[in-house]
């Protein structure tokens, strides 16, 4: 009884929240466009997204209290939830990382884990090193080896974020989820015959959603390749 009024609370607060992305999506994008010179009237950009997104937010809250109880780390991998879903939305519709969002996301997370929260401060540090220099590579080797952008900074800032909150050993474990959701996004387009040659991928959402997989699962990967 007392799981079932946990995590109906949980879905209800991820309701209500879930319910102000849209519109927080929009105030990040127009200010983002600001900065960079251009105008933007973003009012329409997410208005097909507000029904979705509340339900999205509320499972993962509820997932978050499902797996680790009513705690510190609960509350905060929420969070980190929450912000993955306004990231992921934003990008998905823009191709934009805002570091409005991502550098925030970034410091929040090396100062809770600063109590070892999620994991120890030392995992924070060396995560975020970590996640800066291998994604950094990453978008270097692909800029160098075909000429266009396959990866954006702003995908490294998230990855950066993400180091900081998860710490270094779950990072590979991220990027294959991501990898795996973005090829079968890509055969579903490919099925749908919704593929061109200028058509941009925005990455952050498979990222996202690899962070999302592994902070509520772990990382179950690592133990089927060992298998």
């Amino acid at each position: 009884m007392m799981l079932l009024l946990t995590l109906g609370g949980a879905a209800a607060i991820g309701t209500s929240l879930g319910c102000c992305v849209p519109r927080i999506a929009r105030s990040v994008t127009e200010n983002a466009l600001r900065a960079e010179g251009f105008t933007c009237e973003a009012a329409t950009l997410y208005r097909d997204k507000s029904a979705v997104i509340p339900m999205a937010v509320a499972v993962l809250f509820a997932a978050s209290f499902a797996r680790f109880g009513w705690t510190a780390k609960a509350i905060f991998i929420a969070v980190l939830l929450f912000e993955l879903v306004l990231l992921s939305l934003i990008d998905f519709s823009t191709l934009l990382l805002p570091d409005s969002v991502t550098i925030p996301l970034a410091i929040s997370g090396l100062g809770v884990n600063a109590f070892a929260v999620v994991v120890p401060f030392r995992d924070a540090i060396l995560g975020a090193s970590l996640a800066v220099l291998f994604f950094w590579t990453i978008h270097w080797a692909i800029y160098k080896f075909s000429g266009r952008e396959g990866m954006g900074f702003g995908d490294v800032k998230l990855s950066l974020a993400l180091g900081a909150w998860l710490g270094y050993s779950p990072l590979l474990h991220v990027m294959c989820v991501a990898l795996l959701l973005a090829a079968l996004y890509g055969v579903v387009l490919i099925s749908m015959r919704r593929v061109r040659d200028d058509r941009m991928i925005p990455f952050g959402p498979f990222l996202s959603a690899g962070a999302a997989v592994t902070a509520l699962f772990g990382t179950p990967l690592y133990g089927l390749a060992l298998a």
